[in-house]
């Protein structure tokens, strides 16, 4: 299954260079749930700055998912 989530982090990452100021919130959900539910934390954390330099607002699932993920990373001062 590992093989399946590089390719949506590879498919993730050609939509976001070729659309990047076309993507919806909802999209960047739905990535940080599938990342999160395969537990490829560091993926998590891309996609959320990603987000951030998009200036995209994140809703509130997404922010508890992040900060989960951060935890899990010891990384809580960032």
């Amino acid at each position: 299954m590992d093989n399946r989530v590089d390719e949506a982090g590879s498919l993730w990452n050609m939509v976001l260079h070729t659309h990047s100021h076309s993507i919806s919130k909802r999209l960047f959900s739905r990535i940080i749930y599938l990342f999160d539910h395969y537990s490829t934390l560091d993926k998590i954390i891309e996609v959320f700055v990603d987000m951030e330099e998009l200036c995209v607002i994140q809703d509130e699932n997404t922010i508890k998912k992040v900060a989960c993920a951060f935890q899990e990373l010891d990384q809580e001062d960032k």
